[in-house]
């Protein structure tokens, strides 16, 4: 259909991973607090992309450890996933955020967007 959406999943390797500190805002009102959040480079084979900060809880932590297969954070680079791409526009340039990262084989997936995590 014209107008519709087209999500792409694309395997990707993971290239990088880090876990830091952001400053949020809840509200205007609110003095900014620090959060654990992650990030991951991914490695299509054609081009690379960061996930940007995901909050970083003990939820998505262990869904992305499962997801990869292995126990441990340092363990996750070199790792093969799958990568959720939704396109987005700014400013008249058209690009793709990922929105969920995967498993390469089963249907199990750990949505990116802060909305839909569930906070420990």
């Amino acid at each position: 259909m014209a107008g519709e959406t087209q999500i792409e999943v694309r395997n990707a390797v993971i290239e990088e991973a880090e876990i830091r500190f952001v400053m949020v805002r809840k509200s205007a009102d609110q003095e900014p607090t620090a959060q654990a959040c992650f990030e991951l480079v991914l490695d299509y084979g054609d081009a690379t992309q960061r996930t940007g900060n995901v909050p970083l809880t003990g939820k998505s932590l262990a869904r992305l450890l499962s997801i990869t297969g292995v126990r441990e954070w340092s363990a996750v680079v070199g790792k093969v996933v799958r990568a959720r791409i939704v396109p987005r526009a700014l400013l008249g340039q058209s690009y793709g955020t990922v929105d969920a990262i995967g498993h390469v084989i089963h249907e199990e997936w750990l949505p990116l967007d802060e909305r839909s995590m569930d906070h420990d």
